[in-house]
């Protein structure tokens, strides 16, 4: 009985996921000079807007050395822009690259909404 009583304990030490606020490493080994954002993908001209959440006025993406950390903490950032203006199905991804050339290039999948069923027992006004 004391066992169901105790809560287990989380012995995992994964590192949790990079977030839009968190500010970016400063030093970070291996690292890449990142001196250009990009966008590639579908209709990635739609969302360039996107790429300014990647630098906070005090903590900027580009003219900065970059490792795995700092390009995930700038993914959050233009991924969370996106769901701020409500594409929430939208996804931000950064392919395989040479990154000896300063640009940091990262790839939209715009989402889309193929059909919304409702179940049989919905409110009739959600259908109208």
């Amino acid at each position: 009985m004391r066992e169901r009583m105790e809560p287990e304990t989380d012995v995992r030490l994964q590192r949790p996921a990079a977030t839009a606020t968190e500010a970016l490493p400063a030093d970070e080994s291996p690292c890449f000079r990142i001196d250009h954002l990009s966008l590639a993908g579908d209709a990635a001209e739609r969302f360039q807007w996107a790429l300014a959440a990647a630098s906070l006025p005090a903590d900027a993406a580009t003219g900065r050395c970059l490792g795995s950390h700092g390009i995930n903490i700038v993914m959050a950032r233009v991924q969370n822009a996106l769901v701020q203006k409500g594409y929430v199905t939208t996804r931000v991804l950064a392919a395989p690259q040479d990154l000896k050339s300063g640009t940091l290039t990262l790839t939209v999948l715009p989402g889309r909404i193929r059909a919304i069923r409702f179940t049989e027992d919905s409110n009739p006004r959600a259908t109208q």
